[in-house]
């Protein structure tokens, strides 16, 4: 059984930590770290139970923190706590010999991890990672294909199910998804040029990447927003939407290249700290295999692996093993593979472009879930 905490105060929080996230969007708007209307957004466990929904913590079985630090409950529940609140508690040592649930639906890891290069200093606090080894046992569960040693760490894949579920909505232009991605696969080997990249916003792996491609002579579309520049073919009118902008979809980038390239949400770097390895499988990972493309991934090779882990195929039983632990010589290897792109097989290619759309088709968003609890092991009720 899982059930989550409510904080009825502010008074279990850092006051010096819960001044500095006021601004920094770890909740949704108009709610709060705690009272009627604590934010339930990352409560991983919670949402994949109550999947489309619309429900508020008060409305659901939960439990007062001091019930939890108290032991007033069934010990053997798991307890839910999201990520930025047990980022924010002052104290954490209540947990030893409980089960603990630590839950981000929509965030790849812990927040207090250095996962970027340029973390401001009061975000970290390596102890959210020890004090998880207090409890009797503990899981995290959020959009992580990294592990940690002496935590249980399971996915959950909140951008699968939306995309899986939003498709559409990314290309208003395909009536028929089966028909195009057949279409699509059909044609490789023949399109008339070699990759997307659509890189989002300004991050040290994608600015690498393009400044790479950019030299080269390989022929493709790359951009993403004002720092990068727009891609040809992006539609202006869905510029002021704040969702469709990162997620808009033209039918040339697919209908025009051969290889989709992917720059995920985080990145690799060497000699970076084991623990704050972050390897979220977002929209990026789930559009190609949606509409019939081949892929490269710069992220890490956990994520690589996750995705032949559920169901899919990442492809590198044709590319090779070309992720690296560092996302410069990443780079320098999805590069190469553009340039010898057309030495690959085309026929296998095409091949797991099919298997991977017909799993995308069956594997809708019921399914994942059902494969969610299997492997957290644990009921939510």
């Amino acid at each position: 059984m899982i059930t989550p905490i409510y904080f009825d105060t502010d008074s279990y929080f850092s006051q010096k930590k819960l001044a500095e996230m006021a601004d920094t969007g770890e909740i949704s708007d108009g709610l709060s770290f705690y009272g009627p209307k604590q934010c339930v957004v990352q409560n991983s466990c919670s949402q994949i139970n109550y999947h489309r929904q619309d429900w508020k913590l008060l409305s659901i079985p939960h439990i007062k923190i001091q019930d939890a630090i108290n032991g007033n409950y069934d010990t053997d529940t798991y307890l839910e706590i999201a990520t930025p609140m047990w980022f924010l508690l002052e104290d954490r040592s209540w947990v030893k010999g409980k089960n603990i649930i630590i839950t981000n639906m929509h965030e790849a890891w812990l927040k207090g991890m250095p996962y970027t290069m340029d973390l401001p200093e009061h975000e970290i606090d390596l102890s959210v990672v020890e004090d998880c080894k207090l409890a009797n046992h503990c899981i995290i569960v959020s959009d992580n294909a990294s592990k940690v040693d002496g935590v249980d760490c399971v996915p959950s894949h909140a951008f699968y199910m939306d995309t899986r579920d939003s498709y559409k909505t990314y290309a208003p232009w395909c009536d028929d998804l089966r028909s195009f991605s057949e279409d699509n696969i059909s044609k490789l080997g023949t399109k008339p040029k070699q990759y997307i990249a659509l890189l989002g916003r300004e991050k040290p792996h994608r600015t690498d990447f393009y400044k790479k491609i950019s030299a080269s002579e390989v022929d493709g579309y790359v951009g993403g927003f004002e720092d990068y520049g727009r891609i040809e073919f992006d539609d202006p009118q869905y510029y002021k939407d704040f969702y469709l902008k990162d997620r808009y979809l033209a039918k040339e980038w697919f209908t025009n290249t051969e290889v989709w390239v992917s720059h995920e949400t985080q990145y690799i770097w060497k000699g970076m700290n084991p623990d704050a390895m972050s390897s979220p499988l977002t929209e990026k990972v789930w559009k190609p295999i949606a509409f019939g493309m081949p892929f490269l991934l710069n992220s890490s090779q956990d994520c690589l692996d996750r995705v032949n882990e559920m169901g899919f195929n990442n492809f590198t039983e044709v590319f090779g093993n070309y992720h690296t632990d560092d996302f410069t010589t990443t780079n320098d290897n999805i590069i190469d593979i553009l340039k010898n792109y057309k030495s690959f097989d085309i026929e296998q290619i095409k091949s797991i472009c099919l298997h991977n759309y017909n799993h995308f088709e069956n594997m809708t968003s019921d399914k994942y879930i059902e494969m969610f609890w299997k492997e957290l092991g644990i009921s939510y009720t």
